[in-house]
This record gives C-alpha cells, sequence and structure tokens, in this order.
C-alpha cells in the first residue's frame, strides 16, 4: 500500500510528536498524546508508540508517573526540535495545532463537568452533578433517587448534555411571571 502522507519515517514522526508536546503547558494522557499526533496518514499507531517509546528512552519525552501515567516534553526534547519544525510540513504543522486545540477544549470540559453519587440511608441516593468554568461551579444540581443505577444514569445523561441543562435551566428561571404560569 502506498504511503499517502507526508511522514515518511520515524524520524518525522519524533519530529511530529516533539512539536505536538511543544505546544502544549501541561501533560497529556498517552492516548491524548496519540490522537493530536496521528493526523497523517503516513504512518499509524504502532509507529507512534513505538517512536513515543524511543523518545522516552532517550529522555525526549518524560513520563511522568500516575495511574495513568502522562508526558511531556524534557529541555533535551526541546532543544533537539528546535530549528527543525520545517522538517514537518506545513499543512501537518496545521493540523496538529487543530488537533491539539480540539483535545485541550475536550479535557478542559471534561474538567469541568463533575458527577457524584451519594449515599442517603438505606434506599435512596442523591446525584450530584456540577459544571464549572474552570474556576468558578456554575451550576450545581442534586437529584434525590431510588437506587445508585438511577443516579449513575442521571450523571452519565448530564455528562453527556451538561451546556443544554444548564442554558434550560437559566432559560426556565429567567422566564417572566406569566409565562411560568402556563
Amino acid at each position: 500500500m502506498a504511503n499517502l502522507g507526508y511522514i515518511r519515517d520515524k524520524l518525522d514522526v519524533k519530529f511530529l510528536v516533539l512539536y505536538v508536546l511543544k505546544q502544549l503547558d501541561r501533560p497529556v494522557f498517552f492516548e491524548d498524546l496519540a490522537d493530536m499526533t496521528l493526523i497523517d496518514d503516513g504512518f499509524g499507531f504502532f509507529e507512534f508508540s513505538e517512536a513515543a517509546g524511543e523518545m522516552v528512552a532517550s529522555g525526549h519525552i518524560a513520563e511522568l508517573p500516575g495511574d495513568p501515567p502522562t508526558y511531556e516534553i524534557t529541555d533535551k526534547g526541546r532543544s533537539s526540535s528546535d530549528g527543525y519544525e520545517d522538517r514537518t510540513p506545513y499543512s501537518v504543522r496545521q493540523a496538529a495545532q487543530q488537533a491539539v486545540l480540539r483535545v485541550l477544549n475536550r479535557a478542559r470540559r471534561e474538567a469541568g463537568v463533575r458527577c457524584e453519587t451519594v449515599a442517603k440511608g438505606e434506599n435512596h441516593f442523591i446525584a450530584r452533578m456540577t459544571l464549572a468554568d474552570g474556576k468558578d461551579e456554575i451550576l450545581t444540581l442534586e437529584m434525590l433517587t431510588v437506587s445508585r443505577e438511577q443516579a449513575q444514569l442521571l450523571g452519565s445523561g448530564f455528562k453527556k448534555h451538561a451546556e443544554t441543562v444548564y442554558n434550560e435551566v437559566l432559560a426556565a428561571l429567567l422566564k417572566g411571571p406569566q409565562e411560568n404560569q402556563e
């Protein structure tokens, strides 16, 4: 099968990984790094994974402890990539920047939506759902449920539709007195 992408060899993959990591101000999970890097049809997950592993071993990328671990560029990786950004084609760098923004926005949203289930007595549970903007909680909703499963279902639905829930609650609360009597 012909190589259809711009990335041609493992060194190109490594420079792309370093380019992506230089765009970030925080460590990322391996899956997110893969998501941001696998933007060219010239290579796949196995080539990416092998290149990333070699860069951890060589000290260009740091694997930080955690469950799961996170990854960040090291000073060695930063200095190695300086001056070589042009090796990665402009269109690939543009796609990488878009992928970085997409992954960071998804991570920011996931960090702002929290759900927990709290037992209340023997037969009741509270689904506590929170939407935050990064600094403040902008909505906290608690609902009494009859089972842990129901509370978890509410939490799952809230995670998928937190912004819609917020907008609907806000719209309902801001209706005039005549509109609320309908």
